[in-house]
C-alpha cells in the first residue's frame, strides 16, 4: 500500500511491520476490541501467534513475511504471555498510529511548497467536521487526500480550519462556530441552500456528546437533502474515491448542478402538496 494521495508520499517500505500493521487498522477504523473479537477463535479472549497469523494474512491481507507478524506479536505482546490481549494491542496501536499520524501529516507538510497558489476550483463546498478525539484521524485523513482536498471549496469550524491551513497549507472557503456552539446547524443550513456537495462527518461513537441533537440534526439533513456522507475514514476513502473518477459525483461537486431528491423528499413533497390543495378547496 502506498500513501500517495498527497504529493509528498511514502510507501510501506518505509514503514517498520508493526507501523504497517497499525496503518491498515488506523484507515479500516478498527478498535482493539474489535481486533480481539475478529481474531479470538478459540473464544479465550486474547490472541494467540496462530490466530494473529490469520488475522494478519486472511483478514486484513498484508504484506508480511512470517518473522515479520512474530516480530508485530512479541511487540504488541508486552507482557510475554503468549496471547495478545485487547489492552496490550489498544496500547501498542494506539502509540503506532500516532507516529502514522504524523508521518502522513508531515509528508502533506512537506507537499506545500509544491504548490502554486490557490489552486480550488469553482467547487460546491465540501465540509470537514471532526469530534475532539477524532481529530488527529480527520487531519490524516485529509493529509493523506491533500490533492483532493487543496481543489474544492471546505466549510468546516473555526479551529479545525486553522489547523487545515497551518499545517496542510489548505485554503479554507467558509469557517463556521464550532459544534456545540452551532456549527453543525450552519453546515446543516447550507445543506438545505443547495451550497455543499459532500460531508465528511468523523463522528466518534465511544463518547457522550452534549450536543447529541445538533449532531443527529445535521446527518439528517444529509440524509434529507441526499448528500454523500462520510462518517469514518473507511467510508471517506470510498467518497474520495468517487468524487475523483465517478462522472456523477464530479458533476455533483460543480456549482451549477443540482442535486438529486431522495424518494423520501419526493414522497413528503406529495403529501404537503395534497394537504395544500385540500386546505385551499375548502
Amino acid at each position: 500500500m502506498k500513501h500517495s494521495s498527497c504529493t509528498g508520499t511514502f510507501s510501506d517500505d518505509e514503514l517498520t511491520p508493526i507501523e504497517r500493521f497499525a496503518s491498515c487498522l488506523l484507515f479500516r477504523w478498527m478498535t482493539a476490541e474489535q481486533i480481539v473479537r475478529e481474531a479470538d477463535g478459540d473464544m479465550s479472549g486474547e490472541i494467540e501467534l496462530s490466530e494473529f497469523r490469520e488475522l494478519c494474512i486472511d483478514t486484513l491481507r498484508l504484506d508480511l513475511t512470517n518473522a515479520e507478524i512474530t516480530q508485530v506479536f512479541n511487540q504488541v505482546d508486552t507482557d510475554g504471555s503468549g496471547g495478545c490481549s485487547s489492552e496490550e494491542l489498544r496500547s501498542t496501536i494506539e502509540s503506532e498510529m500516532t507516529g502514522i499520524e504524523a508521518k502522513i501529516v508531515a509528508a502533506a507538510e512537506a507537499a506545500q511548497s509544491e504548490d502554486v497558489g490557490d489552486v480550488r476550483q469553482n467547487t460546491k463546498l465540501v465540509a470537514l467536521v471532526a469530534h475532539n478525539n477524532m481529530k488527529p484521524g480527520m487531519m490524516a485523513f485529509v493529509a493523506k487526500h491533500r490533492n483532493f482536498f487543496k481543489m474544492v471549496q471546505i466549510v468546516t469550524t473555526g479551529s479545525t480550519g486553522a489547523s487545515l491551513e497551518k499545517k496542510l497549507g489548505l485554503q479554507i472557503a467558509h469557517k463556521v462556530a464550532s459544534g456545540p456552539l452551532g456549527g453543525d446547524q450552519e453546515i446543516g443550513g447550507l445543506i438545505t441552500q443547495d451550497k455543499v456537495a459532500a460531508a465528511f462527518f468523523f463522528i466518534d461513537p465511544l463518547s457522550a456528546h452534549p450536543h447529541e441533537a445538533d449532531i443527529r440534526a445535521l446527518t439528517r439533513i444529509c440524509e434529507v437533502h441526499n448528500i454523500a456522507t462520510a462518517t469514518n475514514p473507511m467510508s471517506g476513502e470510498a467518497l474520495v474515491h468517487a468524487f475523483t473518477s465517478c462522472p456523477t459525483h464530479v458533476y455533483a461537486l460543480r456549482k451549477k448542478s443540482k442535486r438529486g431528491e431522495s424518494v423520501a423528499v419526493a414522497e413528503y413533497k406529495k403529501g404537503q402538496a395534497a394537504v395544500i390543495a385540500a386546505v385551499a378547496a375548502k
